[in-house]
């Protein structure tokens, strides 16, 4: 009877050290060894090489900061728009739902300027992604406070593709049956 094949990981471990130590990304690793990421990962840890996170740190601070300018753009756009509404309405001049119609998209356009704004100035209101990526980070205030995983997987599969118009192009129409 044959012995058992080594452990993969275990295996590769002085491998993936010399690669790692060489400047080697853990996928690129991967990739010239064809083997799984995290069969990469489990051999690493095992020799006691961490890869540099630095690049998928600031990579990560930066996309943030992009967001949040166009929350801050979106914002500020939403503001606009109500204020456009609010000029153009006369409300001795048109019927009750037509003004009505224009009210509330002004305290639609409103509400959604005040929600993005509490977004950036408040962490009550960052989401569970928003949590991993501060503490992910080292933002002290998200370490404080406890992520819940479940939330985190569940707005990431919730994801909408990044294509997707974020405003609803029809705010004051009735849901259809």
């Amino acid at each position: 009877m044959s012995e058992a094949p080594p452990n993969l990981p275990e295996a590769i471990a002085p491998t993936v050290a010399r690669l790692a130590r060489a400047g080697m990304s853990r996928n690129a690793i991967s990739r010239a060894l064809r083997v799984a990421h995290g069969t990469v990962t489990t051999a690493a840890n095992l020799a006691g090489v961490e890869f540099d996170r630095s690049i998928t740190a600031a990579a990560t601070k930066a996309r943030a900061e992009d967001l949040k300018a166009r929350r801050q753009k979106l914002s500020e756009q939403f503001l606009a728009l109500a204020e456009n509404i609010n000029a153009a309405t006369d409300p001795t001049a048109e019927d009750a739902r037509d003004l009505r119609e224009r009210l509330i998209a002004a305290g639609i356009a409103t509400d959604k300027h005040l929600r993005l704004d509490e977004h950036d100035t408040s962490g009550a209101y960052m989401s569970a992604v928003d949590h991993f990526m501060a503490a992910m980070l080292g933002d002290q205030t998200a370490e404080d406070e406890e992520i819940d995983q479940a939330a985190i997987y569940a707005e990431l599969n919730a994801a909408r593709p990044a294509t997707a118009d974020p405003v609803d192009p029809h705010p004051l129409e009735e849901p259809q049956p």
